[in-house]
């Protein structure tokens, strides 16, 4: 039996609530052929073009060698190019190609349908507060990561 200190935590509501999201975004995605990973390397791919694979390991919480993987399945689906840094040839840099930048938009009006029945269920003053407080604990998080 979980003890009522589990049965209460932030950690317990945040685990229930990440496992929840992750099974409703991977079955809107499946029938893309895309991982909820794969989104998450196509997102940061566009907001920052170029980063390396330890860059965006680091970004999403992946080890180098999960992200190499994730990588390496977008560039056999033609969604990400890989080409060599300018500055060193053992970095390789990552970006977006114009299948990528499709499936990211179609992706996302997929995603849309989602994010608008979460957000039904909140006024906006409790959208806003519950975003600033998602933020603030991803920030905390985040400092615990860093080593």
């Amino acid at each position: 039996m979980m003890s009522a200190v589990l049965r209460d935590s932030l950690l317990t509501r945040l685990r229930a609530l990440n496992q929840a999201l992750r099974v409703i975004l991977d079955d809107v995605l499946a029938p893309r052929g895309l991982a909820l990973r794969e989104l998450g390397v196509l997102v940061a791919l566009e907001q920052h073009p170029g980063l390396s694979g330890a860059e965006l390991a680091r970004a999403s919480f992946m080890t180098p060698q999960a992200m190499n993987e994730t990588i390496t399945a977008l560039e056999r689906a033609r969604l990400v190019a890989r080409a060599p840094d300018v500055n060193s040839a053992r970095i390789l840099r990552a970006r977006l190609t114009e299948s990528g930048r499709r499936e990211l938009r179609d992706a996302g009006r997929d995603l849309s349908r989602v994010e608008a029945t979460l957000r039904s269920a909140f006024d906006d003053r409790e959208q806003r507060a519950l975003a600033s407080l998602l933020d603030r604990a991803l920030a905390v998080l985040r400092e615990l990561a860093v080593p």
